[in-house]
């Protein structure tokens, strides 16, 4: 089983437990600029996750 979740890593499919629903969860490349990924509302630090493929496997 795989799960796969676009632009960001949503918290609930690393949760405790979610593993047995999710199974192998990979994050897919969707051109979300990074300049959106620092507003403020997120806080969050772009980097360069899909530099080498536009799909990854976080777990």
């Amino acid at each position: 089983m795989a799960t796969i979740t676009l632009a960001l890593a949503k918290q609930g499919l690393q949760a405790e437990g979610a593993g047995a629903y999710v199974g192998e969860l990979y994050l897919a490349d969707i051109s979300v600029p990074r300049s959106l990924y620092s507003e403020p509302s997120l806080r969050l630090e772009a980097t360069a996750i899909f530099a080498k493929s536009d799909i990854v496997r976080l777990r």
